[in-house]
């Protein structure tokens, strides 16, 4: 008697797991493309706004600050390119490229804070 390596009924195990794999992936996906716009704030002073998806060279922006930064503009993202402040937290935030996300330079009172497309009214969250 031969003994078969896959079953049917593994197969369709297998089947579903991948169709289930492929629904959290798709779902997981966003919009295709959402507006983004970068907001650069000095001591809670809003000093920039930048449509990030109309960005088509990248260029620096010089903050006037104490610590002196430098914020990095991107097609699609932006950045703290330089920090003169010692922990360098700031520019090791990496690059911000999805509403919601936040970086600050405490030291200098400097932050970018992305938002997107209905992102601006309501609040972030709701607790009971």
């Amino acid at each position: 008697m031969e003994r078969k390596l896959i079953r049917r009924g593994d197969l369709l195990l297998i089947l579903l797991l991948l169709l289930a794999a492929l629904v959290l992936i798709l779902s997981s996906r966003g919009p295709a493309r959402e507006d983004v716009t970068a907001i650069i704030y000095n001591h809670g002073a809003e000093i920039a706004r930048i449509p990030l998806q109309e960005v088509r060279e990248t260029y620096n922006i010089a903050i006037d600050c104490i610590p002196a930064l430098t914020v990095r503009v991107e097609p699609g993202s932006i950045s703290f390119s330089h920090a003169e402040c010692k922990d360098q937290i700031c520019v090791r935030s990496g690059a911000l490229s999805r509403p919601g996300q936040m970086a600050v330079c405490l030291p200098a009172g400097v932050s970018i804070r992305l938002a997107g497309t209905g992102t601006e009214d309501g609040p972030d969250a709701v607790t009971y």
